[in-house]
């Protein structure tokens, strides 16, 4: 009995394990030898996961409200590839970066070349840091030739974009950044050759120095246009406080261009008489317009021994030779008193009589003002300073002439006679002579007249002519007979 109850567990469970390596082998199929992808052993589901049911299908999602706004055409938005979107072009659709509605992708434009000119229905777009041509509603580039790149811009490192530049002007660099400028040059300078002899300008206030026309100039950098400079300073007030002040100058303006330009000596020793601000203010000017015109010009720089200056009256003159104390001393010759119209008086001219101020005792009214040089009077003439300027003047009348006058004719006593040798008055060589013996009765005044007249005219053409040394017997005595001179034999003569 108890046998088989151990033989009746056994068996139990042996039917049991049968059964469960039975169910196993219907669940679980023998592998194929030959499948080399066997079926998992995890017996784990995974997850189910379901498709999105609009693969394949149009996005309707309406762009952001900032790109597309104005659209009116009846077209649908394209399908733009990212990161584009679809945006309002004119008013109608295209494609567009969302941060800039357009085809630029909103960096700057950093590459060395020059904005193109895109075909008509193509939009300008930096893309990149660059610029392109691109079809406005997909922003595919057009395949254009990009222009040459721009030598001019070498050497820019700031981030600024190049200025637009008027024709024919490119963006170049300026310093350290960007300017506008001619390709050829690269710089404002318009490719002329410098012709002019003016001075570098001294170009401030964020002007630069170019060579336009020709010549220097000071121009705005970004248009290179001119700017017009501020006018030069005024001249000094030409006053003085002392004699120290005062200075002869050789310069008669203040010039202000290359066309004032003179020579400065051209008239002479200075004559002018200005304060030293004065004088330095129109020498400064001089330098800076005419120094290099001066070197070409060939003016000449005569040794000058200046007159003394004086301030009179807060005014820089001519200091005027002092008057002697009284007009009408020591006049020895006996001609007749001159009928001197006023403000004139009969004054001492040579030891004989003439006309006169009484403050100067000639026929100087005032000292020289103006700028001129002292002229050379002929013979018998005074050279008087009238009105500020120089003339020669008759010394009888003080009257401007070119003639010399005529000497005094009458006598009033014997004394104002003489015989003298020169017959005649000499004006030119052609009237010259050899003096021979005293024969000819005159006044003192004449015969002083006529041989200071032949000294002057005729001492080089007796050189090449040489006189004879006569001999002369006595000439008699002269005398005075009613106002004429006479001569009177010598008593052993009939």
């Amino acid at each position: 009995m108890v046998s088989w109850n151990k033989c009746t567990r056994w068996l139990a469970l042996a039917t049991i394990l049968c059964l469960f390596i039975a169910c196993e082998g219907e669940t679980d199929p023998p592998a194929d030898p030959e499948d080399t992808n066997p079926p998992a052993t995890d017996t784990v589901e995974p997850e189910t996961i379901t498709p999105p049911s609009d693969i394949g299908t149009t996005d309707t999602t309406p762009p952001p409200s900032e790109c597309s706004q104005n659209v009116s055409c009846d077209v649908g938005p394209p399908e733009c590839a990212a990161p584009l979107i679809a945006v309002a072009k004119g008013d109608c659709w295209g494609c567009g970066y969302p941060d800039t509605c357009t085809c630029s992708d909103g960096g700057p434009s950093l590459c060395d070349m020059v904005e193109p000119v895109c075909d008509e229905g193509w939009e300008l777009a930096t893309v990149g840091g660059c610029f392109e041509c691109v079809n406005p509603t997909t922003c595919v580039s057009q395949n254009v030739q990009p222009p040459p790149p721009n030598e001019c811009m070498d050497g820019v490192t700031c981030l600024m974009a190049p200025p637009i530049c008027e024709e024919p002007l490119i963006p170049v660099a300026y310093e350290d950044c960007f300017g506008c400028g001619y390709p050829a040059t690269c710089s404002c300078d318009d490719g002329s050759e410098l012709t002019c002899k003016a001075m570098e300008p001294d170009c401030q206030n964020g002007t630069t120095m170019a060579i336009q026309d020709g010549c220097y100039a000071c121009v705005d950098p970004m248009t290179c246009k001119v700017v017009d400079t501020p006018p030069p300073p005024p001249e000094p007030v030409d006053t003085c406080k002392d004699d120290a002040d005062c200075i002869f100058t050789q310069f008669k303006t203040l010039i202000t261009s290359t066309d004032e330009c003179y020579c400065p000596y051209a008239e002479g020793c200075p004559a002018l008489p200005v304060n030293k601000a004065t004088h330095d203010a129109r020498q400064a000017a001089f330098q800076e317009h005419c120094s290099e015109w001066y070197k070409d010009a060939k003016c000449t720089e005569p040794d000058c021994a200046l007159p003394p200056i004086a301030c009179e009256n807060s005014q820089c003159v001519a200091a005027p030779d002092p008057p002697p104390s009284q007009c009408d001393t020591n006049v020895f010759c006996d001609g007749p008193v001159p009928d001197c119209a006023a403000p004139l008086i009969p004054v001492n001219k040579d030891g004989c009589w003439g006309c006169g101020h009484p403050d100067t005792c000639t026929c100087s009214n005032g000292p020289a003002t103006c700028f001129m040089n002292p002229p050379v009077c002929d013979e018998g003439m005074e050279m008087a300073t009238i009105d500020g300027c120089f003339q020669c003047v008759n010394p009888i009348t003080c009257q401007p002439t070119t003639k010399p006058p005529e000497p005094a004719g009458e006598c009033v006593a014997d004394s104002g006679c003489t015989i003298t040798k020169y017959k005649q008055l000499v004006a030119t060589v052609a009237d010259c002579f050899c003096p021979m013996c005293q024969n000819w009765p005159v006044t003192v005044a004449e015969h002083t007249a006529r041989k200071n007249a032949w000294d002057n005219t005729c001492t080089a053409w007796e050189q090449q002519n040489p006189c004879p040394s006569p001999k002369c017997a006595n000439p008699g005595t002269p005398a005075c007979d009613n106002g004429t001179c006479i001569k009177i034999p010598p008593p052993d003569m009939p």
